[in-house]
């Protein structure tokens, strides 16, 4: 609770060092974050949360991966090749190199250790491509190639990082509001939808839709309270919460979570990220707010007060209201 109210990253390092990618990624996918949400709109993108097989997989040509790191270590490397190849005078094929470039990029996930890298190096260097060992040697091209794989290699430090939703996860606003929900209603991980029901002009009812679960979680509630307690305490000013101060003033209690997506230093500011739920003793909606270059989560929180105000306003003007034309489609 304290964790999720001061956005502490430490205790979610330490978190997700205990649990290990396999089970933060087998988490992740029982929360809806690595398929689709199946909402009615065309061109849905899937999530992916990182894991070694999400940052290079050896199964698929490097610009086909899931991120743009294997393409550019295969940049790297074959440059790297053709500017040894030029220097020495060497006459090398189109087919060779690229062979070349595979067999080293697939290195990078055939050892379970960087230290073991270094004998297949040198064998694809010496024997697929034909420079002499005493070259590789002098000019330390084996540990010249290893950094340009060592992007491709997941390692502790990526399990951390992506255990505060880092690394190279990249997650989609509806897949992520699919998440809360799930979090809100303790467990159940619903499709997203847009359509309840089609209705013809005549009055008939085209198509009426269920709420399709995608998974349920089953574990004691205790857990999904202790989160609830948490997310409610980041709006809290009164607890200290990372955005306590936007939410002085609300009309209905709102649980929520801020989060702030590091950007490169050639961008202008960090992205702003923040999730949230209200009533939080009753859930009726879930909103998130992403805005690139938004600086800090807590300062997307007036997009998520408003939004959520209005719908709760909304349903609030709605109750009792008769449907005043006989064929309205107000449903």
């Amino acid at each position: 609770m304290e964790a999720i109210k001061n956005s502490c990253n430490y205790y979610f390092y330490e978190t997700s060092y205990r649990l290990g990618v396999t089970k933060l990624y087998e988490w992740a996918a029982k929360l809806g974050l690595t398929t689709k949400t199946n909402i009615e709109l065309p061109g849905e993108t899937t999530s992916f949360v990182g894991n070694q097989d999400m940052l290079y997989d050896p199964n698929f040509a490097a610009n086909i991966q899931y991120t743009a790191k294997p393409l550019l270590a295969a940049k790297a490397i074959r440059e790297r090749i053709y500017e040894i190849s030029d220097a020495r005078g060497m006459d090398l094929s189109e087919e060779v190199v690229e062979a070349a470039v595979t067999s080293l990029l697939k290195i990078s996930v055939s050892y379970s250790s960087k230290n073991e890298w270094l004998a297949p190096i040198r064998e694809v260097l010496q024997y697929d491509l034909g420079i002499p060992s005493n070259y590789i040697t002098n000019n330390f091209l084996v540990n010249e190639f290893v950094t340009y794989l060592q992007d491709l290699f997941w390692t502790p430090n990526e399990t951390i990082m992506l255990g505060i939703g880092q690394s190279i996860t990249q997650v989609t606003p509806i897949a992520v509001a699919r998440y809360v929900s799930a979090i809100a209603n303790g467990g159940t991980v619903y499709d997203a939808q847009i359509v309840d029901k089609i209705i013809a002009a005549d009055g008939t009812v085209v198509l009426e839709k269920q709420p399709v679960v995608a998974n349920q979680i089953d574990t004691d509630p205790y857990y999904f309270e202790l989160i609830h307690d948490g997310m409610e305490d980041v709006t809290s000013m009164e607890d200290g919460g990372t955005a306590g101060k936007y939410f002085q003033n609300t009309e209905y209690a709102i649980a929520a979570k801020t989060g702030t997506s590091q950007r490169t230093e050639l961008d202008v500011e960090n992205n702003a990220w923040i999730v949230g739920y209200a009533p939080a003793d009753n859930p009726q909606i879930v909103v998130v707010v992403y805005i690139q270059n938004g600086y800090a989560g807590a300062q997307a929180s007036p997009a998520l007060i408003e939004v959520i105000e209005a719908y709760l306003d909304g349903l609030k003007g709605k109750e009792n209201t008769a449907v005043g034309e006989e064929y309205s489609i107000a449903n």
